[in-house]
């Protein structure tokens, strides 16, 4: 026959998910960062490449590749402002490890006059504080309030990280905007490309047949 699940089992349930929960929270933090930097670097690299080709060309643009190439510009600054924001967008708390699950644990079972009015059973404690074993197995609580206990400290477990996915959120979403403005931008800058291509061959075309039609006829040879 199994035996009944306890309090106890809870609180170990409880650490383990913290911990998973806490590696994934922090690891997709530092994969949004890291993907925000290189946006951001590359929108810097390919701005420095437009400038540097505006200057340096003496190609006559016409009038709407003009307004295309400062609309790749405006597309790659955007770019890094918003991959600026998504770096700098910080939570205003962590989430919680299974250590500070524990240590709030600890000082709320210390704390007689709020959650809990007496210490929380040795077999929970032999788990967090083995120094303490002791003195706290002389003491004894109620299993209803040790429920309590475990409970006060879930919840505000779940309400400090659901605070941290909200702020992960919100970085994925300029991260995001971010990477659209980046896409734009090279989708615009590759239309700008081909109408170039095209309109170059285009040109040599029609300067290859007006050299031709500008060439003298050769003199029609008399008949013998």
């Amino acid at each position: 026959m199994a035996s009944p699940v306890t309090t106890q089992d809870f609180f170990k349930v409880g650490l383990d998910r913290a911990e998973k929960e806490y590696a994934l929270l922090s690891d997709t933090w530092k994969h949004i960062d890291t993907k925000a930097q290189a946006t951001a670097t590359i929108s810097g690299v390919f701005v420095a490449a437009v400038f540097s080709f505006v200057r340096n060309t003496n190609l006559a643009l016409e009038e709407y590749e003009k307004w295309l190439l400062c609309v790749v510009i405006v597309l790659l600054v955007a770019t890094i402002a918003l991959a600026v924001i998504a770096i700098f967008n910080r939570p205003t708390s962590n989430p919680w490890s299974a250590k500070t699950v524990l240590d709030k644990y600890a000082t709320k079972a210390a704390d007689t006059t709020k959650e809990v009015p007496q210490a929380p059973p040795s077999g929970i404690l032999d788990i967090l504080i083995p120094d303490k074993r002791r003195s706290l197995a002389k003491q004894s609580v109620a299993e209803e309030q040790m429920a309590r206990l475990v409970f006060a400290v879930s919840r505000d477990h779940a309400l400090v990280n659901a605070d941290f996915r909200i702020e992960l959120e919100k970085k994925a979403v300029w991260l995001m905007a971010a990477q659209i403005c980046l896409l734009c931008s090279a989708a615009v800058a590759a239309a700008l490309t081909l109408i170039a291509i095209v309109t170059g061959a285009d040109m040599a075309s029609a300067s290859r047949a007006a050299a031709a039609a500008m060439q003298p006829c050769a003199p029609a040879q008399p008949d013998r």
